[in-house]
């Protein structure tokens, strides 16, 4: 489960951001909680290990700077954003590694990438590599950057991912699927294999369509076991 902490003196601004976040992860379809502080005590006192801390620099009692020297004491490894409106204390700021800033007033677009670069950065941390033969030479990949693998006319297989788009790999596509982790990726048609992650919908034609609106092809003799599949994805994501 993913543990996410806001703390911030001010009620409305925790409210905000704590229903941004919560919008997010709805519909990232993350298993998540949230915690509410409204100063860094209490987030020092809480005794719980988060995940990711939305965290005000200005407070009352014991501010964010402070906050977050304790916590860094504690856990190394927990990603912090700071709340502020005073750029003043960003230099400050850095010496406990912030992973980035929200500038009030919250806007959804600044949670929204903000969430982004923090599932990516988790991702990434887990994720494993595959290496793929190309023209110019080997490509070292996460597997949780790969939306899916197609195999265009002329029997060429393409990857795409959503940091370095679309490219021709020199592989075989059975070959590739046994490389990759099966309880992320999944073969649905003779053509095609695709990272469950990026599973958006799948159409009454079945179709499966991407978070990119990209689509591929579902045969019918595998749809019970990639509802299966996706299900399960869904449960172990974050």
């Amino acid at each position: 489960m993913l543990k996410i902490a806001v703390v911030d003196d001010e009620k409305n601004v925790v409210n905000t951001i704590g229903g941004l976040v919560n919008g997010y992860c709805k519909e990232k379809k993350l298993i998540y909680k949230i915690y509410k502080f409204f100063d860094g005590s209490d987030l020092v006192n809480s005794g719980v290990k988060f995940d990711l801390i939305f965290l005000d620099i200005e407070m009352p009692q014991l501010n964010g700077i402070d906050t977050a020297q304790i916590i860094r004491r504690m856990d190394t490894s927990v990603t912090i954003v700071y709340i502020t409106n005073f750029p003043a204390y960003w230099r400050r700021a850095y010496k406990v590694h912030a992973f980035d800033f929200i500038i009030k007033p919250i806007t959804k677009k600044a949670v929204c990438m903000i969430m982004d670069d923090f599932l990516l950065t988790v991702y990434e941390k887990n994720s494993k590599k595959i290496a793929l033969n190309t023209r110019e030479g080997s490509v070292f990949l996460s597997m949780n950057e790969i939306r899916y693998f197609y195999i265009k006319e002329k029997k060429k297989l393409e990857v795409n991912t959503t940091t370095k788009g679309s490219f021709i790999v020199n592989e075989n596509l059975s070959d590739v699927y046994e490389a990759l982790e099966k309880n992320q990726f999944f073969m649905p048609h003779r053509c095609c294999i695709v990272n469950l992650r990026f599973v958006k919908t799948l159409t009454k034609d079945r179709l499966i369509i991407l978070d990119n609106q990209d689509y591929l092809p579902l045969s019918q003799r595998k749809k019970e076991e990639f509802m299966k599949r996706l299900s399960q994805n869904i449960l172990k994501t974050i």
